[in-house]
């Protein structure tokens, strides 16, 4: 079964959401001489590619169908104005127009084509910075918060697997860590307990931070559905502590790449 046009087929079901990786992966996972996870990513990016070749096309037509259709309405006008409108000026300052419509559109155009997941993940990302003021209600008997701010994250992941129970404040920057390390599987389960259990409980504790985290593991893995409902919501919120990093534009560019 396993011949290219076998893997083809499906992941062209992949992308369409007929089947999920997790099932593809199931598949191949006895096939030695297939790398599925490269498959995936080649087979995705070639996928957008196509996508947005196909849009800055779309954009290039509806320019040059402006620029023609300006260009006739300019030179019926300018035929039809008195002698004092009928100048130089008059037709350069219609050139002007044209041209930055012409520019505002390559820019779109330029812009959507350039767009990636990573490229938007820099973007938005801010590191965090944990407050060992920040009281938790618990008392601590290691050394998770100096591990963490000493950005030894493999410390801290050990220190949380070891913890026989943990609080809040420990979830958070396991969960944290976790994303720093590329473990985003992980990090996203321990995000979305963190927001469960503060939703349950009517808490806020971590829950900005977690909910901001938890978007950006999903956009690290492209997940861009889940990424852009969680962001929109934040964007959504004036009294988010991370609203400021979520702008429209930003929201646009990840809208695209769905």
């Amino acid at each position: 079964m396993n011949n290219n046009k076998d893997i083809d087929a499906l992941l062209d079901d992949l992308l369409k959401k007929e089947i999920s990786s997790d099932q593809l992966a199931t598949l191949f996972e006895d096939d030695s001489d297939i790398d599925i996870s490269s498959e995936i990513d080649l087979h995705f990016a070639a996928a957008k590619a196509i996508q947005r070749y196909n849009v800055v096309k779309q954009v290039r037509s509806v320019h040059e169908s402006y620029l023609s259709e300006t260009k006739s309405q300019s030179s019926a006008v300018v035929k039809n104005l008195s002698p004092w409108r009928n100048s130089a000026v008059i037709k350069w300052t219609m050139r002007v127009a044209a041209s930055l419509v012409l520019l505002a559109g390559g820019w779109l155009a330029y812009q959507y084509a350039t767009n990636s997941s990573n490229e938007l993940y820099a973007a938005i990302y801010q590191p965090y910075d944990v407050n060992t003021d920040r009281g938790v209600g618990d008392i601590t008997t290691h050394t998770m918060v100096k591990d963490f701010q000493a950005r030894d994250f493999q410390a801290v992941i050990k220190i949380f697997e070891n913890l026989p129970v943990s609080n809040t404040r420990e979830k958070f920057l396991a969960a944290y860590a976790y994303h720093e390390t590329g473990n985003y599987g992980k990090a996203i389960d321990l995000f979305q307990k963190l927001i469960e259990f503060n939703k349950s409980n009517k808490l806020r504790l971590y829950n900005d931070e977690a909910e901001y985290y938890l978007g950006l593991s999903y956009l690290k893995i492209q997940k861009i559905e889940e990424a852009e409902s969680v962001f929109t919501n934040i964007q959504a919120n004036p009294n988010h502590t991370f609203h400021d990093r979520i702008g429209k534009w930003n929201l646009r560019k990840l809208h695209w790449l769905n």
